[in-house]
């Protein structure tokens, strides 16, 4: 099966699976076996950093100074193959890591786990280094090159190049979660933050009756203000 055909099964099943049993379904599989036990989404990823760190060697320590030196650029070669540079590409990679879940979720969880929570925090940071370290290295390695000498990787070019073609079923159903998950995460919550803050300093100024401010529901549990709408309608069209 293509990927293009593979990928059109894949939504097909996640979207079979949300309309038959909700999400629901999935947030039962994320938090198993229940929410007095340790869920063991959250020991697959914080045991896979600590194996990943003790076979490696803790590379996040030991090639601190050789990373340090990579963003420096002293490693840059303007003839090597690739779109980016070190720089770049080491600011691509934080785009997608900085954000979302070290300001919106390192506050939420110290608001419910209090200041102990940032222990842990720096824990499985510690360990996620390792990971980022090995997820970004796989994807250099298993990265396909077009005829235009343009690169593709990540985690599904990895799964199928580095696996074999018959986990190729693996590979898309992470791309295709992927491109749901950067709906949300990627765009829905972080224009979602900008906009409320912009909201709430207007609020500040005009308060909440005035007609830019004044909130209308649009089904129960969620209404909008007119200034809430231009923000997004500015946030989607800015280039």
């Amino acid at each position: 099966m293509s990927r293009k055909n593979a990928g059109i099964a894949a939504f097909g099943i996640i979207l079979f699976i949300l309309y038959a049993f909700g999400v629901e379904f999935f947030e039962a599989v994320w938090s198993f076996p229940g929410k007095r036990a340790v869920p063991l989404m959250i020991l697959a990823l914080v045991g896979t950093g600590i194996y990943t760190t003790l076979k490696l060697g803790f590379p996040q320590l030991k090639y601190l100074k050789h990373g340090i030196n990579v963003t420096r650029g002293i490693y840059d070669n303007p003839d090597d193959e690739g779109d980016l540079n070190h720089f770049r590409a080491l600011t691509t990679a934080l785009s997608a890591t900085v954000g979302i879940g070290n300001i919106a979720g390192v506050a939420t969880a110290i608001y419910y786990g209090g200041p102990g929570a940032l222990f842990w925090m720096w824990v499985t940071a510690f360990f996620g280094t390792t990971l980022k370290y090995a997820e970004c290295t796989l994807s250099m390695k298993y990265r396909e090159m077009d005829a235009l000498g343009f690169t593709a990787g990540g985690p599904m070019y990895t799964i199928e190049n580095g696996l074999g073609r018959k986990w190729r079923w693996l590979a898309v159903s992470f791309a295709a979660f992927a491109i749901i998950c950067s709906f949300a995460t990627g765009n829905a919550i972080q224009a979602f933050t900008v906009s409320d803050q912009v909201y709430s300093e207007v609020v500040q100024l005009v308060g909440t009756n005035h007609f830019l401010t004044a909130k209308y529901a649009l089904f129960s549990g969620f209404s909008v203000s007119i200034q809430q709408i231009i923000n997004g309608l500015i946030l989607a069209g800015r280039k």
